[in-house]
């Protein structure tokens, strides 16, 4: 039997003396970084839409067609990241393999870019860094 114990304590902390040396501060946390994850979001919903748009276009154009091979091409862009190349197993001309493969390869570098924006920090705010202020108020442009 395993036993898990929780213990909160509201005890506050020993307080320690202030440091007067500069080697003492405590840097700043760095956030993550929103223009990786907001660009690998965007590459990879946008890639994901069109693979499904274009699949759902192929199939409703010969939907007359009882052995449709487009209707499994449409089901496997439901999958999100396998799915282009799961299309690229499944379809048989050769110009939409390759479109398929470059929609896969763009949601593989979507997905690739959020999760480096999680894992590497984002931008220091350096104050001493080199800067325009640009307007009355407070924006600035970094170099």
């Amino acid at each position: 039997m395993l036993a898990v114990a929780v213990v909160v304590s509201c005890a506050p902390a020993a307080a320690q003396a202030p440091c007067a040396s500069p080697s003492c501060e405590a840097e700043p946390e760095r956030e993550r970084h929103l223009g990786l994850i907001v660009t690998g979001g965007t590459f990879w919903i946008l890639a994901y839409v069109e693979d499904i748009g274009v699949s759902a276009a192929l199939w409703a154009s010969v939907s007359a067609d009882p052995e449709n091979l487009h209707r499994d091409l449409f089901g496997a862009s439901l999958v999100p990241v396998a799915g282009p190349w799961i299309q690229v197993g499944l379809d048989d001309v050769e110009i939409r393999r390759f479109a398929w493969g470059i929609l896969g390869a763009t949601q593989l570098v979507g997905l690739a870019l959020v999760a480096i924006g999680h894992l590497v920090p984002g931008p220091a705010d350096d104050a001493d860094g080199p800067a325009v202020a640009v307007g009355p108020g407070h924006m600035r442009v970094r170099f």
